[in-house]
């Protein structure tokens, strides 16, 4: 039976349904500039790590502003047995509204608990709570909605964390007085809050207790706290056991540490199992000179070192100790402006006494020590760092200890990829330029990526145009050749610049001086650009706005100038008729908040004329001034409360080529709930395109993480098209720092967006395209092979020559028309029967329009599957003595629907023929299995067997007879020899004989030779005297005979 399969090939684009209520809105996917993306010690400040180990892994946790500066989230890194990570980029545990802070990380055999305090909204007004997460030893977080350990309008303001070996225990004390009880709770394995309202382990009071921690063995916890006692005139170390059921153990707190006038502060503990070494601050009210001070505690609460063992040296601040258990001794860290180690003995002894010093030679501020105790011995020790220096220069490293207590150099933890902030775009008609900050810990760089009009990066990697430690607020712009980025070196004061021409190449290798200043922005009108910064000449709190002339063929600037008067913040120009319009926050000194909107038109040669107020009459504030235009007309805007001071709009002004303000006291672009700030404007060749932070969809007023929203702007009466705004990006995650620009009418809207998933963890700029330039389909390029054969056939379908001419291919289905689908590049498929098949690709690209192509391909054939062929195999004799020639034979082997080609004897004794019907001689004894396989035309193989018997002769050769008494038994032996025709002994052979002994008594036996060919029999008759006779009956072993007549068949013994 024959079968054909068509093979159609189609290409298939889609469009992004419209967004907002006006339906020529079309927002593409969202995109991501490429490259830059190396995991490096991450921008933002991480600080006040803690660590745990669980099984051969630890888990280190910290606070980190990478999302946002003024907030700070959870995150956590893996560690393996020697230190590496095993998450190269940390894994988000939390990224909530408002702050979270203080991070504790606990094992309980299964997984870790990570617990922090965290921002969080209440009936009366908002408090610092407790939450916790798990996180699995594969590091995945087991609770995405964070546990509610404690969640009162009052807050908690301490707590701490360990685990029996099953449960978790999270105790705290509530945040004012009247609400002050000590509490604890218990989480299950998994993840059930075992005590909702949690239990008072110590009732609340009038004043606060501070310095919480708990350690905890299989059987009893030790609760730790610090309490102000009369006795000592001073803070004191004070515990209470507990159970793992939450019972308190003890009638009333037992003093740990009671010291006379010392203040003894933020006790640690840790546990071996079976005791606990408590560590504590010991400081000086007086001079704040503090130790680490620490003993031993038992299970019953008893401190085994009466006042405690000093293990530091004088510390100029609190030193804030951390300890665990390595397994062989305890293992403390602390903060003495340095990071300092050391080991105690489980005998109290101090093996390292001061401590041993963590990177010596870094002359940098340390804090946060945390550490862990690493199977074996030795330990993992962190902390945070400044050492990178900048803004926000705390990263949190690693220390390696070793078991003799000597620790390794400080390596970073808290990778992240690069944070790419402040996107700006501009536009060429046929691409676009957009030029962001990335920043790392301590080191800023300005990138450039050039992308298509389709919104398709030109190359994989951006461009680098300059780095810094204090590098920020690009700027782009294009004057119809080249493209003029701009940016601030805040360290100097000055702005810089580059060109960059339409294929990428950086004209200006070494950034061109434009001028000193700060917050750049530039235009272009003509060939020339001018370019606006705000700066402060001589005293600080006067600061002017500034501009320049840029030669776009040279990028030699002309001679700065002030533009306006003081106190001004955020210029931005625009291009506008013959010259330009720059515009800036104006305030009438440095320290008043109230602030107008005002600017001054920019004339060709690059004089400014007077300064001008654009807005001052409809609020006090007007903040973070946008301007974008086509040169013929311009819309300004900006943000103010003048609805209510708790929210923040958007509002804008149009200004003719001819200078003419329009639009009385502004448009209301958004007046949204919530703040909406940071606006930018763009000009997509028909309307204006205003985009901004949004804060409409925060959870509760503490939560600073924006979304982008937009709204296009008729030019021609100022309505806008789109009053409630459409969403660019709203995900659950920071989005900021817009950037518009449009080109042949439609826009890019680029901003910076954190990617929490790894290997990222950061800000990014991603961009969506508004009203795109109609998209080119895929091309599909597709073969496959083979296209006939019998079923069941495989064929190989190849896609890989397909592409996308503007933009890039995201998917690809394969229906192979019976069933089956594949969505693989280049898939194998098997067609198990015979039949008719279309099989069809269909591509997918990343923005697309309704079309399609097709491409038909010859048919394939599959026929009826083959039938094997029959072997027959036959033998002459079938059995004789050896050596035995006998004759193979192939007879009766025939194909059903082809021919037999080949032929393969295997005769069972190592040898083998090709021959049809072979001879062959078996020289030794045996039976054997003699195989024939056939194989057909197609390839098919049968097989059949036959079996050959070659026997052997063997025969009695000689008896020998003995007989003796022994221990009381007359016995009498016989040996037999058995040999081969050639005298060779035969083992294994049976041999039956027949005892004659006095008075004609008979008895029968069977015997197997041995290696020598002998059997040996033997009997024990009644009488020692007379004739005794051993006859030989048979001898018997396979492929043998038994030779009778020429065998020695009896012997006889007389005494």
């Amino acid at each position: 039976m024959q079968l054909a399969i068509t093979y159609v090939v189609a290409a298939l684009s889609f469009a992004t349904a419209a967004v907002g209520p006006v339906s020529a809105q079309n927002l593409s996917p969202l995109q991501w500039v490429t490259g830059d993306s190396s995991a490096v010690p991450s921008y933002g400040d991480q600080q006040y790590p803690a660590i745990a180990r669980g099984g051969s892994q630890f888990l280190a946790v910290w606070q980190d502003t990478r999302g946002i500066t003024s907030a700070h989230d959870i995150l956590a890194a893996r560690l393996d047995t020697s230190g590496k990570l095993i998450d190269t980029t940390p894994i988000v545990v939390t990224q909530a509204a408002a702050d979270q802070t203080s991070p504790r990380v606990v094992w309980n055999g299964q997984n870790w608990l990570v617990v922090w305090f965290s921002q969080t909204p209440t009936q009366s007004y908002w408090a610092t709570n407790i939450l916790a997460a798990r996180v699995s030893p594969q590091g995945a977080v087991l609770d995405p909605v964070p546990l509610a350990i404690s969640n009162t309008d009052s807050g908690s303001i301490l707590f701490a964390a360990a685990s029996d070996g099953t449960n978790w225990i999270v105790v705290w004390e509530g945040g004012s007085a009247g609400s002050s009880d000590v509490r604890a709770a218990r989480i299950s394995p998994g993840g059930s809050l075992l005590d909702p309202t949690g239990v008072v382990l110590i009732p609340g009071t009038y004043y606060l207790r501070f310095g919480l921690e708990m350690s905890c063995t299989s059987a009893v916890c030790l609760l730790l706290w610090n309490e102000w006692q009369a006795a000592t005139n001073s803070n004191d170390i004070l515990s209470l056991r507990i159970s793992p059921a939450l019972q308190v153990l003890d009638s009333k707190p037992r003093a740990i540490a009671a010291t006379l006038n010392v203040t003894e502060q933020n006790a640690r503990a840790a546990s071996d199992g079976a005791e606990f070494f408590v560590v504590w601050e010991g400081v000086d009210p007086i001079t704040m000179a503090g130790a680490v001070v620490g003993t031993r505690v038992s299970a019953q609460g008893a401190p085994a070192d009466t006042g405690g063992k000093t293990i530091s040296s004088p510390t100029a601040y609190g030193p804030l100790p951390a300890v665990d258990w390595d397994g062989t001794n305890w293992v403390l860290a602390w903060t003495d402006t340095v990071i300092k180690t050391a080991r105690v003995a489980a005998s109290g002894a101090v093996l390292d006494p001061g401590g041993v010093t963590i990177d010596p030679a870094i002359n940098s501020y340390k804090a946060g020590a945390a550490i862990a105790g690493a199977a074996g011995g030795g330990a993992r020790v962190l902390w945070h760092d400044m050492r990178a220096g900048g803004g926000q220069p705390n990263d949190v490293f690693l220390a390696l200890v070793a078991a003799n207590g000597q620790p390794s150099a400080g390596t970073p933890i808290s990778m992240a990829a690069p944070s790419q902030q402040t996107p700006r775009v501009a536009a060429s008609g046929s691409r676009y330029l957009t030029v962001y900050l990335s920043a790392v810990s301590g080191t800023n760089r300005i990138m450039a990526q050039l992308i298509d009009s389709g919104g398709v990066p030109l190359s994989q990697a951006p461009i680098l145009l300059a780095t810094g430690a204090n590098l920020s607020t690009p700027s782009v712009a294009w004057n119809g050749s080249v493209f003029l980025a701009v940016w601030t070196d805040t360290a100097a004061n000055a702005i810089y610049g580059a060109r960059v021409q339409p294929d990428g190449t950086v004209l200006d290798a070494t950034p061109v001086l434009i001028m000193s200043g700060a917050e750049p922005d530039a235009a272009a009108n003509g060939g020339a650009f001018f370019v606006v910064g705000s700066n402060a000449p001589g005293n600080p709190e006067y600061r002017f706005p500034y501009g320049v002339l840029v030669n776009g063929t040279t990028g030699k600037p002309g001679t700065p100038a002030a533009i306006g008067g003081s106190f001004i913040m955020h210029p931005r120009v625009a291009p506008l008729g013959s010259g330009w319009i720059a515009v800036w926050q104006h305030h009438a000194t440095h320290d008043d908040p109230h602030s107008t909107l005002n600017g001054a038109f920019i004339q060709s040669n690059g004089t400014p004329l007077p300064e001008i107020g654009i807005e001052s009459l409809a609020s006090m504030y007007h903040y973070n001034p946008a301007i974008g235009g086509n040169g013929s007309i311009a819309l300004v805007t900006w943000e103010d409360p003048r609805v209510s001071n708790a929210d923040w709009n958007i509002y804008a002004k149009r200004i003719q080529a001819d200078h003419t303000i329009l639009d009385g006291t502004g448009i209301a672009v958004t007046t949204a709930p919530n703040n909406q700030t940071h606006s930018t404007v763009g000009w997509d060749g028909n309307r204006f395109v205003v985009a901004w932070e949004d804060l409409r969809n925060i959870t509760f007023f503490l939560d600073a993480r924006p979304d982008i929203y937009a709204a296009r702007v008729d030019p021609a009466n100022g309505a806008v098209l789109d009053p409630a705004g459409f969403a660019v990006l709203n995900g659950n995650v920071p989005e900021m720092s817009p950037a518009v620009v449009g080109s042949g009418g439609s826009s890019m809207i680029a901003a910076s967006a954190f990617r929490a998933e790894q290997p990222r963890v950061s800000f990014r700029t991603g961009y969506r395209m508004l009203d795109a330039i109609a998209n080119k389909p895929p091309a599909a390029v597709a073969a496959a092979n083979p296209y006939s054969g019998p079923a069941p056939l495989v064929v190989n379908f190849i896609s890989s020559g397909s592409f996308d001419p503007d933009g890039s291919i995201v998917a690809r289905l394969w229906d192979f028309g019976d069933g089956s689908t594949s969505t693989v590049a280049d898939p194998v498929h098997t067609y198990a029967a015979p039949g008719s098949f279309t099989a069809s690709l269909t591509l997918t690209d990343n923005l697309g329009a309704p079309t399609s192509t097709s491409l038909l391909i010859t048919p394939l054939t599959v026929t009826n599957p083959n039938q094997p062929p029959i072997a027959v195999a036959s033998v002459t004799p079938g059995q004789g003595n050896a050596p035995l020639a006998v004759a193979f034979s192939s007879a009766g082997s025939r194909d059903p629907d082809g021919t037999i080609t080949s032929y393969s004897w295997n005769f069972g004794d190592g040898a083998s023929s090709t021959v049809p019907n072979p001879g062959h001689t078996y020289a030794a004894p045996g039976v054997y299995t003699a195989l024939l396989q056939v194989t057909d035309n197609s390839g098919a193989k049968s097989s059949t067997s036959v079996t050959v018997t070659a026997l052997g002769v063997m025969r009695s050769t000689a008896i020998s007879m003995r007989a003796f008494t022994r221990f009381a038994v007359f016995t009498v032996y016989a040996n037999v020899t058995v040999s081969d025709a050639t005298g060779a002994p035969v083992p294994g052979a049976t041999v039956t004989a027949t005892w004659t002994v006095p008075q004609n008594l008979q008895q029968q036996q069977s015997a197997v030779t041995d290696a020598t060919g002998v059997a040996s029999f033997s009997i024990s008759p009644s009488t020692n005297r007379g004739t005794f006779t051993i006859a030989i009956d048979d001898i018997a072993k396979g492929a043998y005979t038994f030779d009778r007549a020429n065998s020695v068949l009896t012997k006889s013994l007389t005494r």
